[in-house]
């Protein structure tokens, strides 16, 4: 009897470790993957694709990215509202009923900003501890 009890059972996490363990190993490979440079180190393919990928991007759209900056600065510093506008007047009974329940422009950007730095630092540190252990 005693021998069923020192054994412990599989949990839930467990189970799933070992059906996913093969194809998270199996990406693991491939994204980790990288070339050797002349001074010693590795370079992961992942930095190459996002590199290139952002290099892709930049040319397609035509270095909107730079392009429009002011653009975003106007936008952020709420210029382009659209509360002026009598079609929107009409509509609405005052201005203040038109900011209820709104977000602005800064609070939009701050949001968006946020969850990208916050997956950033969590895929960062994953990838760190990947590489290079705790």
């Amino acid at each position: 009897m005693s021998l069923l009890y020192d054994m412990p059972e599989k949990g839930l996490d467990d189970l799933i470790n070992e059906k996913f363990a093969p194809i998270a190993n199996f990406w693991d490979a491939i994204v980790f993957a990288g070339f050797d440079m002349p001074n010693g180190k590795t370079l992961p393919i992942v930095l190459i694709l996002l590199v290139f990928g952002a290099l892709f991007f930049t040319i397609k759209f035509r270095f909107i990215n730079i392009r429009k900056l002011t653009l975003s600065l106007k936008i952020l510093k709420g210029n382009y509202d659209g509360l002026d506008d009598p079609s929107l007047k009409n509509k609405l009974n005052s201005k203040e009923e038109a900011h209820h329940g709104e977000v602005n422009h800064f609070q939009a950007l701050s949001t968006a900003v946020s969850g990208t730095v916050g997956l950033g630092n969590i895929a960062g540190v994953a990838i760190a501890i990947s590489l290079g252990g705790p």
